[in-house]
């Protein structure tokens, strides 16, 4: 997983709706334009890596040339082109444990995303957020993902569900038609986050597939799937990249999601991290710690707004954190270092693995 990847099926519905959607163009201009060989999609189960997805996405965008290109391609979604990930998914008992499984599997489909739940007053909100603030084409690639988790939740119920709002982090484009037309719902454009809102009622529609046997056994295969390539590419280097994209989007960088966002059990983390001897507190703190050298050094964010970038509930828990690992709070060590240009990368050696924050 080190680097990113996304899966082959996935990546060959994107070229192969965007090719349909203009007369005479064809996947393989597409994949030219991207600097990508059509023999690679032609592999089953391969996966492409991030830099290469957003060549592709790039292509796609500028030879069809619709604003609505994510929604095109959310619109053909099937099983097939989630994979593994897809097949765990028909066959829960219903759309609530459905969805559950994309959030916790969504890295064998592709790791340019992370999907999770919020809770609001009678609304189970299923978030998108990309895992970089700079992903090229965000716009479109947020719509086709909304897109998407919608066609999948009435394939897995078998029913026309429109879920109860549909909400955008994104300004309302210049014409909305195709937006209201698909998603058959309230759209909030603006609306600080990518969600699609469910009832509880609708989160326990059951599934048209549902299979108990055959879930459990999908489920145990995914999960062994998922732990070997944790282990195949090594826990510390993809607790490092799952953390620095779990703070990018604004997540608490806790054991549990990041084992989550890894397919792997928090005691299965901590037991790959131990082998290459390390621990999650470890990792943890030794990024926050380079992280808030650097915007503290930067001068251009107060402690508290530090703070909340690295993840802590509180500016007065990670001003204790920051003292524990330095030795002086975090308003004196800016004072001593801010004007230094090396301050900023000073945190190449991290904290000791103290308690955690």
């Amino acid at each position: 997983m080190s680097g990113g990847t996304v899966s082959i099926p996935y990546i060959r519905s994107v070229v192969e709706t965007a090719a349909s959607l203009v007369p005479g163009l064809t996947a393989a201009a597409i994949l030219a334009r991207a600097g990508i060989g059509a023999a690679r999609l032609a592999q089953g189960d391969g996966a492409l890596t991030l830099a290469e997805v957003d060549r592709v996405w790039a292509a796609a965008a500028a030879l069809t040339g619709d604003p609505a290109l994510g929604i095109e391609i959310g619109r053909r979604t099937e099983f097939a082109s989630f994979g593994l990930a897809g097949q765990v998914m028909a066959t829960a008992p219903d759309l609530g444990a459905a969805l559950r499984a994309a959030m916790r599997f969504t890295p064998l489909i592709g790791e340019g995303s992370l999907i999770g739940i919020a809770h609001e007053p009678g609304l189970v909100l299923v978030t998108h957020r990309p895992q970089s603030p700079d992903w090229p084409l965000k716009e479109m690639r947020v719509d086709a993902a909304l897109a998407a988790a919608l066609v999948l939740s009435r394939l897995i119920t078998g029913t026309r569900l429109a879920p109860a709002e549909v909400r955008f982090e994104r300004a309302a484009p210049r014409d909305s038609g195709p937006w209201a037309a698909f998603f058959a719902a309230p759209l909030r454009f603006g609306a600080g986050m990518n969600a699609l809102a469910w009832t509880h009622a609708q989160l326990a529609t059951p599934a048209r597939s549902a299979d108990e046997a055959l879930h459990a056994l999908l489920l145990r295969h995914a999960e062994g799937v998922a732990a070997a390539r944790l282990s195949a590419s090594g826990a510390v280097a993809d607790l490092r990249l799952c953390l620095q994209r779990l703070l990018a989007a604004g997540e608490a960088p806790t054991i549990e999601r990041a084992a989550a966002v890894l397919n792997a059990s928090s005691r299965s983390l901590q037991r790959a991290l131990a082998d290459q001897g390390t621990s999650f507190t470890a990792e943890r703190d030794a990024l926050r710690l380079a992280l808030a050298r650097r915007l503290l050094a930067d001068g251009g964010l107060g402690v508290e707004a530090v703070a909340r970038r690295l993840g802590f509930a509180e500016a007065a828990v990670f001003v204790r954190a920051f003292r524990r690992w330095t030795g002086e709070t975090p308003a004196r060590w800016r004072r001593v270092n801010a004007s230094g240009p090396s301050a900023a990368s000073s945190g190449a050696s991290g904290p000791g693995t103290g308690r955690p924050a």
